[in-house]
């Protein structure tokens, strides 16, 4: 039996819609509604927001510690940023560019900052500076569709 339903692709977004529903559906709607998120990876629920702040620290008491960037899944969208900042740009959002918050299971609650900046190896920078060093705050989540 075939189904019906949409498959996700990379780079959907992330809208909320009757003030607490959420639902996943794809680039072209840009235009259509405001996303909230944006989603790296096809097959994957994890998004990304597209709300940046600057200057926060993981000890700051607005910080969400249980929603900031993962080091693991941003290792991965490390490997994609330019194309995942080509679609940013589309929607006229702040870039992944610079130093962000980020936890990690690895030393979990250490002040993980991670950056997205070019360097001659090509990877993800990360390391744990204890909290108290500022950067830049975007949250990921995951979408459960049943919320919608």
């Amino acid at each position: 039996m075939e189904s019906n339903k949409r498959k996700p692709n990379a780079f959907d977004l992330l809208y909320v819609y009757d003030d607490d529903k959420m639902v996943r559906l794809p680039f072209s709607f840009r235009h259509l509604l405001k996303p909230i998120g944006i989603f790296p990876f096809a097959e994957d629920n994890r998004y990304i927001e597209l709300e940046e702040c600057e200057n926060k620290k993981h000890t700051d008491r607005d910080v969400d510690t249980q929603r900031l960037l993962d080091v693991k899944f941003c290792n991965e969208v490390f490997k994609i940023k330019e194309q995942l900042n080509q679609r940013l740009t589309e929607l006229k959002q702040p870039l992944l560019k610079g130093i962000y918050l980020a936890e990690s299971d690895y030393m979990h609650g250490c002040g993980w900052l991670i950056g997205f900046d070019d360097n001659e190896f090509n990877t993800l920078s990360a390391d744990y500076y204890g909290g108290n060093q500022p950067a830049k705050l975007r949250y990921q989540g995951k979408y459960n569709k049943k919320s919608t």
